[in-house]
């Protein structure tokens, strides 16, 4: 193929020819080999320099395969530099061909711009940036229809990932792991040099759209955070023009920045993540220290009462010889009679005393099964029985029980209310330094919640620890006897069931309340 480095003009009639020297479009006369022999001034401009001979070459091989069907016209979309060229081809008068060449730009700078401003309304609108990536590269591909684009992702022990991909489907079938490869390849050298990476790349397509063999490129942009390269931005498919090569840097920096705000995302979710473990680990811990506490102190509480039934057993034992005794000499009813209303005095003071013990081991073992993760549709009247118990036989301390009846159930941990309530009423003894009353109340409030009251009779809290009381590790008790994460767990506890707590205090005591909605 002969290709000039200027061309004639146009050979057509007077008239007629000056008017197609004056058109905005390109018009070019090509001869049936694809040679191209005129063009008017309009098309010279198109097929100046290497671009324009890259764009002939294109015109050439359109007009061989047009040969090679005899179309009346022939339509087709080339690619270029400056925008797409739109080519209409059909034969001339005499011999050859007549090709129109439209560059019309106006549709590229609208892809441009809508692109620009769904990479805007994407860093504006999205609140997590990997949406605001995932919109941004779709903006982006709308206007680079026919490349693929792919973002890949640079991680912390440097390993690059494919992480979005947007415009042209990419390969598939036995050249897909290959052409992954190859970009890989290309995106790790944008990566360790900090640099722009071109490479030439064939393009295949549908006859008389693109032209075939080395005419497209794949470009690797490095993705930066600052100071830090974060990934590498690729763009695979025909050469772009100016425009196109602008957006990609500025989705580039756009996508450098998103990615540098979702590692801070992701590190801080992370932290998060460790805090909740931290937290979930304290309130085990305190659950565990709460119950290793009360056994200890409910250890006497079982002993008395086992003790009591080992006397009344030893003592029922020998009563029941005496019996025998008294059977085989005869005579002695009265005696015998009297044994035997011992015997069952013995006998109804060892079952009450079992019952006492059953009971209040029944309560420790509510309190012992205490998963944080457990979301139960439960009466609450049981853990805060429970709990009053516990607590009357831990500390040999009278507390004031008022439980309406009809409560509606909750949603939440059992084990986990039964130990809000011990907490609420170890911290009330402590307020009155062991002397006083502690009441607890439990009731319907405004819209049917369930309402939990614990009151002392103690001096209040001062003012300057009030707004800090449910602070974790923030204490007032002396060096040894609390570790601040009591009433930081009751609100924790409280939140978890979808409840508040607050408290009212004045010189005559303090009243923690506690509002948990109904279960649904």
């Amino acid at each position: 193929m002969r290709l000039d480095a200027a061309y004639a003009a146009v050979s057509l009639p007077g008239p007629l020819a000056r008017l197609v020297g004056e058109l905005p479009l390109g018009v070019v006369h090509l001869t049936p080999e694809g040679d191209l022999v005129a063009a008017n001034a309009a098309a010279g401009a198109m097929l100046e320099g290497s671009s324009g001979s890259a764009l002939a070459a294109a015109l050439g091989r359109l007009a061989v395969r047009a040969g090679e069907v005899a179309p009346p016209v022939t339509e087709a979309v080339l690619p270029s530099p400056l925008g797409e060229i739109r080519v209409l081809l059909t034969a001339a008068e005499g011999d050859g061909w007549l090709a129109v060449l439209d560059r019309d730009p106006t549709r590229r700078l609208r892809d441009q711009a809508v692109a620009l401003r769904g990479m805007l309304a994407a860093a504006v609108e999205c609140e997590r940036p990997e949406a605001a990536l995932q919109r941004a590269i779709e903006a982006m591909g709308r206007a680079c229809r026919d490349s693929e684009l792919t973002l890949w992702s640079r991680s912390e022990s440097d390993v690059l990932t494919p992480m979005l991909r947007a415009g042209k489907a990419p390969a598939a079938g036995a050249d897909a792991a290959g052409a992954v490869a190859e970009d890989e390849k290309l995106a790790r050298r944008a990566v360790a040099t900090e640099l722009p990476v071109h490479a030439p790349r064939a393009l295949t397509a549908a006859p008389g759209m693109q032209p075939v063999g080395d005419q497209g490129a794949t470009l690797a942009i490095p993705v930066r955070d600052g100071e830090a390269v974060v990934g590498a931005l690729l763009a695979s498919g025909p050469r772009l023009g100016e425009g196109e090569l602008r957006l990609l840097a500025g989705l580039a920096d756009a996508a450098g920045s998103l990615l540098g705000r979702a590692r801070a995302r992701a590190a801080l979710d992370e932290a998060e993540a460790r805090a909740d473990r931290a937290k979930a680990v304290a309130v085990e811990r305190e659950g565990m220290a709460t119950l290793g506490h009360v056994a200890a102190c409910v250890t006497h509480e079982i002993a008395s009462p086992l003790a009591c039934l080992g006397s009344n057993l030893r003592a029922a034992q020998e009563s029941v010889m005496e019996l025998l005794t008294l059977a085989r000499d005869g005579g002695q009813a009265a005696r015998a009679q009297e044994i035997a209303a011992e015997l069952l005095e013995m006998l109804s003071d060892s079952g009450s005393d079992v019952s006492r013990v059953a009971t209040l081991v029944q309560s420790m073992r509510g309190l012992s099964h205490r998963r944080a993760d457990d979301k139960l549709r439960f009466d609450p009247r049981g853990p805060v029985e429970d709990a009053v118990r516990i607590f009357r036989g831990a500390r040999h301390f009278e507390v004031r029980l008022e439980i309406q009846p009809d409560l509606p159930y909750v949603h939440g941990s059992p084990a986990l209310l039964c130990q809000l309530v011990l907490n609420l009423l170890d911290n009330g003894l402590y307020a009155m330094a062991g002397t006083g009353q502690l009441a607890v109340r439990l009731g319907r409030g405004p819209a049917g919640a369930v309402v939990l009251e614990v009151e002392d009779q103690g001096n209040g809290i001062p003012a300057e620890v009030a707004a800090r009381v449910f602070e974790p590790y923030f204490t007032t008790k002396p060096p040894g006897q609390g570790t601040g994460l009591g009433l930081y767990i009751c609100r924790d506890v409280v939140e978890r069931m979808g409840g508040h707590i607050g408290f009212r205090t004045g010189p005559d005591g303090t009243c923690f309340r506690v509002e948990i909605p109904p279960a649904p």
